[in-house]
């Protein structure tokens, strides 16, 4: 019990550490930023950096206060009216993507006890559940070790560095990344799962994978030295370590949203504490090699079942929606800074009833805030990012 402890110890500290390859990297100019500074406040039709690819987008930068400071791209439709939709949790056609994602042949089933379902072969696993699905394929575990260490761009509960910190490689040999994109679309297709045009589109090349392998064992042996155990047997554990990464092990990452009818899916899961219930984003995840899906998760799925014909479809302006943030941080924020970095308008999940698989997808404008705190010690400042979501009908926040 007390080596499980330790273990569990460890595996935190190294979650908390930011790994060095991250930072050891300098910042280019086309890192993964929203915004083109240069067209600050111009509408354009299709925009890409390293990272993004933005439709439709606005930009804002002022400043409220001397702490509250905004400079954000605006990602919104041009209707001023959207519907408020009734939505139950509904699962993936599990055929069709059986099909799609089982190539030699038809896999295992087993239904388990909280009512997944187990599709298995000798090398791959896909469990189907009640709003989620999920699919490995032995090649991505060796990936694992190194892609656990990353967040991707809108993981703000999280002390780990972002993946275009350090992997800004436009493409890899196998393919483009607009043809990986075009991949992934297509799966999604199939499904019947409509995406939006934002996506997080990051090459994992070999040279990159085998820099921040060895530099998260090296954080890994340090943090089991410094503790007193032998890292020899400890290193690595519960994953599967490769020796040497080659081309073959090389694959994009694309991260989608989920559409729904206008909006985009929030990608932000909460927690209501008071009604015990969590309210599921939604997203597309997929691991894209030259043997094709290796790895994939889409959650936050859901059936439109109709609109709320009762609650209007007359949605606030951001500067008012804007005006209430503002509001809302004073009621907390000391001498700390908040910088806006992100505004867009998305069906956020909020329960309505009972039924903890129904409800109703609000249209909020979704604020992504990064949060800078000075402790009083020298060059001991630090920050963090969390998303504030305010309804977009009513102006009152979603938490």
């Amino acid at each position: 019990m007390k080596k499980k402890t330790f273990i569990g110890i460890v595996i935190a500290s190294c979650v908390i550490v930011l790994s060095a390859c991250s930072f050891s990297e300098e910042k280019s100019g086309k890192e993964t930023n929203l915004v083109d500074k240069t067209q600050a406040a111009t509408k354009v039709e299709t925009k890409e950096t390293d990272n993004r690819e933005e439709k439709d987008s606005n930009h804002i930068s002022k400043d409220l206060s001397e702490t509250f400071k905004i400079d954000a791209d605006v990602v919104a439709p041009e209707s001023a009216k959207i519907d408020t939709l009734m939505a139950k949790y509904t699962r993936i056609d599990e055929k069709k993507t059986v099909q799609l994602l089982f190539k030699d042949g038809v896999p295992n089933k087993e239904v388990t006890e909280d009512n997944s379902v187990l599709y298995t072969d000798k090398e791959t696993i896909m469990n189907s559940m009640t709003n989620a699905m999920t699919f490995e394929k032995e090649e991505y575990k060796v990936l694992q070790y190194v892609t656990d260490g990353f967040s991707m761009e809108n993981e703000v509960i999280s002390a780990l560095p972002k993946f275009g910190n350090v992997f800004k490689k436009e493409n890899l040999d196998f393919m483009s990344r607009e043809d990986a994109l075009k991949t992934v679309r297509e799966f999604c297709e199939e499904l019947s799962i409509d995406t939006a045009e934002q996506a997080e589109i990051y090459a994992l090349d070999s040279e990159n994978l085998q820099k921040c392998q060895e530099e998260r064992k090296k954080e890994e042996i340090e943090i089991m030295k410094n503790s007193g155990v032998d890292p020899s047997e400890e290193v690595g554990f519960g994953y599967s370590l490769k020796d040497k990464f080659s081309k073959d092990d090389e694959c994009y990452l694309i991260v989608l949203s989920i559409m729904e009818d206008k909006l985009p899916l929030t990608q932000k899961s909460y927690e209501i504490m008071e009604a015990d219930r969590s309210m599921e984003g939604g997203k597309v995840v997929v691991y894209l090699s030259d043997k094709g899906i290796i790895s994939a998760e889409i959650d936050g799925l859901y059936q439109i079942t109709g609109t709320d014909t009762e609650t209007s479809k007359t949605i606030i302006p951001v500067e008012d929606a804007i005006q209430r943030l503002y509001e809302i941080e004073n009621e907390t924020l000391s001498t700390d800074r908040v910088e806006v970095a992100k505004i867009s308008l998305e069906y956020v999940p909020v329960p309505y009833n009972d039924n903890y698989d129904e409800v109703k997808l609000v249209p909020a404008w979704c604020f992504l805030n990064k949060y800078n705190y000075d402790d009083g010690e020298k060059n001991n400042d630090f920050s963090i990012e969390r998303v504030v979501s305010i309804n977009a009908i009513t102006g009152e926040e979603i938490k």
